[in-house]
């Protein structure tokens, strides 16, 4: 049995909740993973306190942005572009729909990523 999913293409542009933390936020050894699907309470336990869908600004977005891999448009955007995630995972988005986690993603630094050995 499977789930169904929506395979339409995603909307040119959607109308979503926004909200952009300023301070800074190391998620090393939190675990967004198994997150997925829990409500926004759940991952505030993660995150901190996220502000209230009622007290967020709407913004139009591209509607590639704002549709999760399984094809469910988020209504709610919360960025972290100060959050890190070890030396290269930088500014952290997490879309929800209806009160849950759909999708999170990464920006990464930019440049190439060091390495501690020699190629060979």
């Amino acid at each position: 049995m499977s789930a169904e999913t929506d395979t339409a293409m995603p909307p040119d542009w959607r109308q979503v909740h926004l909200h952009e933390y300023s301070e800074p936020l190391d998620l090393l050894g939190r675990d967004l993973i198994s997150q997925l699907g829990r409500t926004k309470d759940d991952i505030s336990k993660l995150v901190g306190t996220m502000v209230e869908k009622s007290q967020m600004q709407t913004e139009d977005l591209p509607g590639e942005q704002v549709t999760s891999m399984t094809g469910e448009i988020a209504d709610e955007v919360h960025e972290w572009p100060h959050a890190t995630l070890g030396r290269e995972f930088r500014h952290l988005i997490l879309q929800f729909r209806e009160g849950r986690l759909t999708q999170f993603s990464w920006k990464t630094q930019g440049g190439t990523p060091t390495r501690n050995t020699k190629p060979w």
